[in-house]
């Protein structure tokens, strides 16, 4: 039987270990996918309409890593840049990552989901009822949220277009400076 939200292909590329970003386990996706699949409430509007974000507990979390750190002098030796693309026939976007640090574990994590009509819209396969969650982010302060640190370089994707591999959500100019001056003392963990 189908639940309001399922696993999206795309979220369970974040249980693989050398996922660049954040590393969820298949037994937190579940545990995830329980707690947001259980709350009578909607939970709370993302950057986008057809976005819904929930903060998840992290005692019902076994093993959620940080998809990024902060870069300091202990650890800018270790940041590495490139182009990359997140799945084929994106366009390739330059990025850059911590190569050889660990990633702490979160202590915060929201779960994203898109609404079945964005996601249809995207030429995706949904299989919840009412759409898919599609990216856990875990991060290594509670009194931050991780999915308000959104990578200038996915607002970017997002305005170009469901073409280019976007949602198509226009650019927030205001937030994209916000997010430059934080992704420019941060970076991923690869």
């Amino acid at each position: 039987m189908a639940r309001n939200w399922e696993a999206n292909g795309f979220v369970l590329r974040q249980t693989k270990p050398d996922f660049a970003g954040t590393v969820v386990t298949e037994v937190d996706l579940e545990a995830i996918l329980t707690y947001i699949n259980l709350r009578e409430e909607k939970g709370r509007e993302g950057y986008a309409p057809f976005v819904t974000k929930w903060d998840i507990p992290t005692n019902l979390l076994t093993g959620t890593y940080c998809g990024e750190a902060e870069i300091t002098d202990d650890n800018k030796h270790l940041l590495k840049s490139g182009y990359k693309t997140r799945r084929e026939g994106e366009l390739p976007y330059l990025t850059r990552w911590f190569e050889g640090l660990n990633k702490p574990l979160a202590t915060r994590v929201v779960a994203i989901c898109y609404s079945r009509e964005q996601l249809e819209a995207e030429g995706e396969k949904v299989t919840g009822i009412k759409g898919d969650l599609i990216l856990v982010l875990g991060g290594p302060d509670k009194d931050v949220d991780p999915s308000d640190t959104m990578d200038p370089a996915t607002m970017l994707r997002n305005a170009l277009g469901k073409e280019f591999g976007g949602s198509g959500h226009p650019l927030n100019k205001e937030m994209y400076i916000k997010m430059c001056a934080y992704y420019d003392k941060h970076a991923l963990i690869g």
